[in-house]
């Protein structure tokens, strides 16, 4: 089972003993004349430099920066609106280098990133290496596995080129490189950063839950999947299904397997509506696997695993537009994965406050500015404060953060099974 780190635990902990709601308790100007500093509406783009600077991204900046960095900074689909012209939201803000054939000594590329956003290096090659972005590590890579690997250090650039260098250690080669802006992240208003807008409860609590990184403690809404994995769309050619019997048992009776190599597995989505949903997959294996959807979203999960069965794991929580899309996982040799599920969640504004009234934080009316002095004390409590640090661990590449914000460790209820493909074709 994934270690459930300190912070987690005291976040729940408040969830749990924390009143509800909370109200935020107004102080009055003694002269009963005009509000006080602590009362004035604080603008959203005031609020974003806040984050950016709680986070330790300001120093990525300097004096000439606008507004627009920031939100970029904060949320990768922020960037790409601000994007270089040419460019759509659709467009997105990856980019990718072929790199010359060999293997050993130094690899050296320079890569132009279109928006100033928070990036993960990711390279396709073999072998252990180590990689540096401009001069700064972002970590040691390990290709053994996948062919391909995520650095831990999240880098947070601005528009423009960048130096990326690799050091390979003797067998490890690299064949191309992606800087992907990190999607896991995503800290905005609901419609969007408005630098002149005042601040609302509303867009305050959301951003809070996201820099916390508790969007899974939103309540169900009712709606939810179970996608059997050996019904998958597609696979490369080493993956295929299997009926082997494990000691938990299968859900359908079969699972999708990475039988002599690593696999890229490929399953479909179809949405009525826009959702905000959370991703969990009850996987076979205990080592890394490259999650994805749509090919813009992508995070790396690393179950702890069973031996002899299957384990629920979290895979993210993110919103999707109504339509279809493509989940798609690489996995090891010897891997596997039984079943997907997908939990539709209720995301309003109110959904929002009562996370933040669970952990003891004020609450307000969704539409209404929130008071300067709020805001101001939003990382006083100790618990907005191990949360932050957390965030900003995960940031610096510190793996056992994720089990402290993106991925706390509860345990999924396990589904009733509703297989879509009952009909298998034959067997591995």
């Amino acid at each position: 089972m994934r270690r459930c780190g300190g912070y987690a635990l005291l976040a729940l902990c408040a969830l749990v003993a924390a009143p509800a709601f909370p109200q935020a308790t107004p102080r009055v100007d003694p002269r009963g004349a005009l509000p006080g500093p602590l009362e004035l509406a604080v603008e959203e783009g005031g609020w974003a430099r806040d984050l950016v600077a709680e986070l330790g991204l300001a120093e990525t900046l300097d004096a000439s920066a606008g507004d627009a960095e920031r939100f970029g900074l904060l949320c990768p689909e922020s960037a790409e609106y601000f994007a270089e012209p040419g460019r759509t939201a659709g467009a997105g803000s990856d980019v990718s280098a072929e790199l010359p054939a060999g293997t050993g000594g130094h690899v050296r590329a320079v890569v132009s990133v279109p928006a100033t956003a928070l990036y993960q290096l990711e390279v396709e090659g073999s072998g252990v290496q180590r990689w540096v972005i401009d001069g700064r590590p972002v970590g040691h890579l390990d290709l053994s596995a996948l062919g391909v690997a995520f650095a831990p250090v999240i880098a947070p650039l601005r528009a423009g080129p960048h130096e990326l260098t690799g050091t390979m250690l003797p067998g490890a080669s690299a064949s191309r490189l992606r800087l992907s802006a990190w999607r896991a992240l995503c800290i905005a208003p609901a419609d969007g950063w408005r630098s002149s807008r005042a601040l609302t409860w509303g867009a305050w609590a959301r951003t809070l839950v996201s820099t916390f990184g508790l969007d899974f403690e939103l309540p169900e809404s009712g709606w939810n999947q179970v996608i059997e994995a050996e019904a998958f769309a597609e696979a490369s050619e080493s993956g295929g299904r299997t009926r082997r019997r494990m000691r938990d048992g299968a859900s359908g009776g079969a699972w999708a397997t990475a039988a002599t190599g690593p696999t890229e597995f490929t399953w479909r989505l179809r949405l009525e509506e826009p959702q905000v949903l959370t991703l969990s997959a009850r996987t076979h294996g205990s080592s890394p696997q490259i999650w994805s959807i749509d090919g813009r979203h992508r995070v790396e999960l690393r179950p702890d695993g069973r031996p002899g069965g299957f384990r629920w794991d979290r895979v993210t929580t993110l919103a999707l537009s109504a339509g279809e899309h493509a989940v798609r996982a690489r996995i090891a040799r010897g891997a596997g994965v039984d079943a997907l599920r997908v939990v539709a969640r209720s995301s309003s504004d109110r959904d929002y406050l009562r996370i933040l009234g669970g952990l003891g934080l004020p609450v307000g009316a969704p539409d209404s500015p929130v008071p300067g002095g709020v805001v101001q004390a939003s990382f006083e409590p100790p618990v907005s404060r191990a949360l932050a640090h957390s965030l900003r661990e995960r940031i610096a590449g510190e793996r056992d953060a994720e089990s402290s914000v993106a991925l706390v460790e509860i345990e999924p209820q396990t589904p009733a099974w509703r297989p879509l493909s009952p009909a298998l074709p034959a067997d591995l």
